[in-house]
Parts: C-alpha cells; structure tokens; sequence
C-alpha cells in the first residue's frame, strides 16, 4: 500500500477512474426515461399523499396507488364559434388581368367595344379599373396600336348597343380580334 501512495502517478490514475465511475452512475440514474406511471402512498388515517419510487416504499397504514403520466386520448370536443373576420391582408382589394378582344365579346353601337368578363368587375359600378392597351412596335417604328385613345365605360343598368348591361366595356387601342388589354381593379 505503501508504494501505491509514494506514486503520484498511481494515485492520478486511481483518482481519475473512480470520477470516471462516479460520472457513470451520475449519468446512468439522470439519464433513464422516467417510468410511464407515477406511484404514491395514501395514508390511510389522516388521507395525506406521498410520491414514492415503489410500492414497497409504502407503510403500514398506508395503501399503495400509482397512476398513468398521460391518460388516454379524450373525444373530440365540438366546434367553436366562427371567429371576427380579420382585416385584408395586402393585395386582398386588388386584382389583375388580361383581357383579349374576341368577335363574341365584341359589341357596342359600331362594334369597336369590347366586353370584359371578369367577377371583380361585373356588376361593379363603383370599382376602380385602370387598362392599357398592349402595344407593338412595326419595323418601321411605328405602334401596331393606331388608335392609342381609350375608352372605358359602364353600362349602367341598360344595354349599350350591343354591349350587355351592368359590365365594363373597353373601346380603342387595337380594334382587331386578338388585341389584347391589361387590367388592373382596385376595390376600395
């Protein structure tokens, strides 16, 4: 035992392996999952209730019980009231398009308006739409647009010539079939 304690090199050794060990059951105990019930004494002369790890923890007077940690999955309640409808988010009052003059939506008095089918718009007297005309250039440097002036209107709650009532016609820009408009409607 003697040499043993003359040699600090033994003595480290030792110290460090029994750290080592005491680490290892540190861990080992912190480290298992916890049970799946919990166990408790109930006194049986004064009702008082205390936690233990066994049932043979338990006293004379007292009566062993343990219980789940989660119980059972419950029945589905029944559904809630509807909440308050939120605000817009953004973009919610906007809305875009592209609207192509075709000979079924052609009509108006000289059949040079277009109608434009879209739900923002139908019905809609009071929206904001802003259009323009998709144009090209010729080699020559000229528009493929010969008609640059624009006209949008409403119908109101009478026809327009041919045009339906209660929708948004579009005039000018290319007259041809095949012209083409980008839309933008603003709610407010």
């Amino acid at each position: 035992m003697k040499k043993l304690k003359d040699n600090p090199l033994t003595m480290i050794c030792l110290l460090l392996c029994l750290c080592a060990a005491a680490l290892t059951a540190f861990v080992t105990v912190f480290a298992a999952p916890p049970s799946g019930t919990i166990q408790g004494c109930y006194n049986d002369t004064n009702g008082e209730l205390r936690r233990v790890n066994s049932a043979s923890d338990c006293r004379k007077h007292e009566t062993s019980i343990s219980w789940n940690i989660a119980g059972p999955q419950g029945p589905v309640g029944p559904q809630g009231p509807a909440g308050p409808q939120g605000p817009p988010g953004p973009g919610a009052n906007l809305v875009t398009f592209r609207h192509t003059r075709t000979v079924a939506n052609t009509c108006g008095p000289f059949s040079s308006f277009s109608v434009m089918d879209n739900p923002a718009i139908n019905g809609n007297a009071s929206a904001l739409i802003f259009v323009t005309a998709i144009v090209g250039i010729n080699g020559d440097r000229s528009n493929t647009n010969p008609n640059s002036n624009l006209n949008l209107t409403y119908t109101g709650s009478e026809t327009f010539g041919t045009c339906p009532a209660g929708r948004w016609v579009v005039a000018g820009g290319d007259v041809a079939t095949g012209a083409q408009f980008n839309v933008m409607v603003v709610s407010p």
